[in-house]
């Protein structure tokens, strides 16, 4: 996301939306070693360039992602929040998601701050 604040960059990447392929791939095929706050950067990273870009990244990045944030058991309070915002703000409904999500933060609640 901090490609998004390089007025330049940003410019290059909304007249050529597939730069950002190949970064893409790679940060998927590193997905079964990603940890909660790695997937959670990322997707909040994918929401934030696909609202300032208005690219629309593959739907089926976005299911890879679900299942692979399924899978993890060790979030943040933080990485809760941010994957909710990039699905959020996306549009990208995942009800076994949220509700995984739910569960996992059920155990952690007196962690929270407000």
């Amino acid at each position: 996301s901090r490609l998004l604040s390089n007025h330049k960059e940003l410019q290059n990447l909304k007249q050529d939306r597939n730069m950002l392929t190949p970064l893409i791939e790679i940060s998927m095929d590193a997905g079964d070693i990603m940890n909660s706050r790695s997937i959670a950067s990322m997707v909040y990273s994918m929401a934030k360039i696909t609202m300032k870009t208005k690219a629309k990244m593959d739907p089926e990045l976005w299911s890879i992602i679900e299942h692979r944030a399924m899978k993890l058991r060790e979030f943040s309070s933080i990485d809760y929040s941010n994957i909710a915002w990039a699905f959020a703000k996306v549009g990208r409904k995942s009800p076994a998601l949220f509700n995984h999500l739910e569960y996992e933060a059920s155990f952690e609640l007196d962690e929270f701050k407000p």
